[in-house]
């Protein structure tokens, strides 16, 4: 009790507050909150989710009138916290919820709030409980934030942030290359020791940056959708042919889509870039490469090339261009490629299925399904589905919204998926979490909690592209710009693209 009478005064002190005497027992308001009609509103809407024992503070705002604001936080064991507050701000002392988290692993935490009303009496409410998983998340996760004038890159920058204190750090700010652009990033088993960055720039071109154990390499070609093989031997990436379209009338006007697509090897212990016939015909687009959690195999998405006139935007036939579930076998000791397969085909769903991820322990599949063409971020019908790989049976995810959800990552013990949703008016993308079972269920997601209760308020960016980090990328930002505007790169092997369709157009370089 005296630990939460102490709680309650530092708090008090933080928030300019002189004197708060008078806050009722806590027994008196368990007993009000049984008999209350409702449970407190939150936001961010923290109530009835499942949370990593190692997540930080999840501070918000009670979204209730009043005069004062008394939330209790418990478990069955450990010491509860108490935070009194006249804004409705609670901001949780990271210190006993890191203690109170350790303690109730596996178990439930109890959040019981009541206001102080204008007329000085106070009003209880139901108790709200979330869960607190015996599975921990990946310490870290990388993500880049841009403007929603996506064509605007001067404030397009790539963050590592702390799950477990809330910290975020800048890892590259396009403003030190400006005009550019940092697209997709990508780590080898969820360690950024073995990361990939695509990088545009105006002055110094399309390249890619790999970083192997601290060394930066840069190799001068363009890259698009990027997947490590779990050895760590090579790289499957897409080369894409973009550009975009507007809608007159859709929930949200902006569209893109590849005019031409296909995917190509980089072998990262040779140095050589080389063209798997394949998944690089001329008659198809491929696209979104995964590497399965053994590295025997390769997913990706692939769709028929419908048009032949690569000017005319938008091409025809795009809205029937659907891309369906693919996968190829791959032996890295023989360095083999076998005959590709249909694992789930657009014809049997009616719909475009894209961004497929493997979760590490093999066992699931996790991709977007969307109404037509390769980029469900900006589709609001792109809802995830999970695909069990034995059965391959699949299902929509309870985690879905009536608007996109996307760019999804695996943590590294397949227990947490995190994902881009837009669920919050359709245009600014959020990071949101989910636990997922090992029956492949998914838990009620939970948004990247901020320091700052108000901060997703006044916040006016885009998130996309997280990815779990199983530890802190240590590379100094320093050492990614000078090799941007760097003129040496790595000595890579390019050999001439042969075996082409003389009908077809070029595949994109």
């Amino acid at each position: 009790m005296r630990r939460e009478v102490l709680l309650l005064i530092g708090f008090s002190l933080i928030s300019g507050i002189a004197g708060c005497g008078g806050h009722p027992d806590f027994t008196a308001i368990q007993g009000a909150a049984a008999a209350a009609d409702r449970t407190p509103v939150l936001k961010p809407d923290y109530t009835d989710i499942t949370i990593p024992p190692n997540i930080g503070p999840l501070n918000f705002v009670i979204e209730e009138s009043g005069n004062g604001f008394l939330t209790r936080i418990s478990g069955k064991k450990g010491e509860p916290i108490t935070v009194f507050s006249k804004n409705a701000e609670v901001r949780i002392p990271p210190g006993p919820w890191r203690k109170l988290l350790q303690n109730n692993q596996g178990d439930t935490l109890s959040f019981d709030v009541c206001i102080k009303q204008s007329d000085g009496s106070w009003r209880g409410f139901g108790t709200i409980r979330n869960a607190v998983s015996g599975d921990r998340t990946d310490p870290y996760i990388m993500y880049r934030t841009l403007s929603v004038l996506y064509i605007y890159s001067r404030d397009l920058c790539l963050y590592q942030r702390n799950l477990e204190t809330n910290r975020e750090s800048e890892m590259l700010n396009a403003l030190n290359f400006f005009p550019g652009c940092c697209n997709c990033h990508t780590f080898s088993n969820n360690d950024p020791s073995r990361a990939f960055f695509h990088i545009r720039t105006q002055d110094f071109g399309n390249s890619a940056l790999v970083v192997t154990d601290g060394t930066v390499g840069k190799i001068p070609t363009k890259f698009g959708y990027t997947t490590w093989h779990p050895s760590g031997k090579l790289i499957v990436y897409s080369v894409n042919k973009v550009d975009q379209c507007f809608h007159a009338a859709w929930k949200d006007p902006r569209d893109a889509f590849d005019f031409n697509s296909g995917l190509k090897v980089y072998r990262v212990d040779k140095h050589k870039l080389v063209t798997v016939p394949q998944i690089y015909q001329e008659t198809a687009l491929e696209t979104w490469p995964c590497w399965s959690a053994d590295g025997t195999c390769l997913y990706f998405s692939s769709a028929p090339l419908l048009w032949s006139d690569f000017k005319t935007n938008p091409p025809e036939n795009l809205k029937r261009t659907r891309y369906s579930l693919m996968r190829i076998p791959y032996d890295v000791n023989s360095d083999s490629w076998g005959a590709v397969d249909t694992v789930l085909s657009a014809n049997v769903t009616g719909k475009s299925i894209t961004q497929p991820r493997v979760s590490p322990d093999g066992r699931f599949i996790v991709f977007c399904m969307h109404p037509y063409g390769p980029s469900p971020y900006l589709q609001p019908g792109s809802d995830l589905y999970i695909m069990d790989i034995a059965t391959r049976k699949y299902e929509p995810l309870a985690l879905n919204s009536q608007w996109s959800e996307s760019w999804h990552s695996w943590s590294s013990n397949s227990r947490w998926l995190a994902f881009t949703s837009k669920r919050n008016g359709g245009i600014m993308g959020r990071i949101y979490l989910s636990h997922i079972d090992a029956n492949g269920k998914a838990a009620k997601p939970f948004i990247l909690p901020q320091n700052d209760p108000r901060f997703y308020d006044s916040f006016i960016k885009v998130y996309n592209i997280p990815e779990f980090a199983i530890s802190r990328f240590t590379v100094p930002q320093r050492a990614l710009v000078s090799a941007i505007h760097s003129y040496n790169h790595l000595d890579v092997d390019v050999p001439a693209v042969t075996g082409a369709t003389p009908k077809a157009p070029p595949k994109p370089e």
